[in-house]
């Protein structure tokens, strides 16, 4: 099977047929989300979060022929929160339903969004907890507080939301602290290579959350 990778315009004609055809918003996140300001960025696959108010299982039966049109064919199934879809290209899209990972999508992440997007904030937040110690992954990270957001990425709007998931909406099973704990790796190492634009601080205000809540 031949493998491209995708562009930003594959992202836009499965948002634009989902959005059109099912009861769901779509939103780019990870290196798809990046792809949205750096046209440059290479990414391996599609990834997408899905806001929806229906049962689950109700929309994806109606998403799927949606992206059969567009040639994209179910091949995995995590629960009935994540789906991967591959076209014959090898082209991978990743579907996130109503949370990614660890990290639910709040009513006051869709508070944030402008032009259709998330903030680069809550982005940053879904990204780092599943960076896997890439160069790539630290540097969509640092794209998201320097380039995207011109100057005015606000450290609290994360320690907020971090907070709030703690308190109601986060099992901290051994995978999700696991994925957490990816969060203090990643800021480490921004720290390192950002120390203008990534205040100690924020480190330490993470610390605190987490020892507040158990995941330290």
């Amino acid at each position: 099977m031949s493998r491209r990778l995708p562009r930003y315009r594959d992202f836009l004609a499965i948002k634009k047929q989902l959005e059109k055809n099912c009861p769901v918003q779509v939103f780019e996140i990870g290196g798809t989300y990046i792809q949205g300001y750096v046209d440059t960025t290479v990414t391996m696959d599609i990834d997408i979060v899905i806001t929806i108010t229906t049962p689950v299982s109700n929309v994806i039966e109606e998403i799927n022929p949606v992206l059969g049109d567009l040639g994209y064919i179910p091949v995995h199934q995590t629960k009935s929160e994540y789906y991967r879809y591959v076209t014959e290209e090898n082209l991978k899209l990743d579907i996130f339903v109503n949370k990614v990972f660890t990290f639910a999508i709040t009513s006051n992440m869709l508070s944030r969004v402008k032009n259709k997007k998330l903030s680069p904030e809550d982005v940053f937040l879904l990204k780092a907890q599943s960076t896997r110690g890439l160069d790539k992954d630290y540097n969509d990270l640092k794209r998201l507080i320097s380039n995207i957001s011109k100057g005015k990425f606000d450290y609290q709007i994360i320690l907020s939301e971090l907070e709030n998931q703690l308190q109601d909406k986060i099992d901290l099973t051994s995978q999700n602290i696991s994925r957490l704990l990816s969060i203090l790796v990643a800021v480490e190492k921004l720290i390192e290579v950002l120390p203008v634009d990534v205040p100690l601080v924020f480190l330490n205000e993470i610390e605190r959350i987490y020892s507040l809540y158990g995941v330290l």
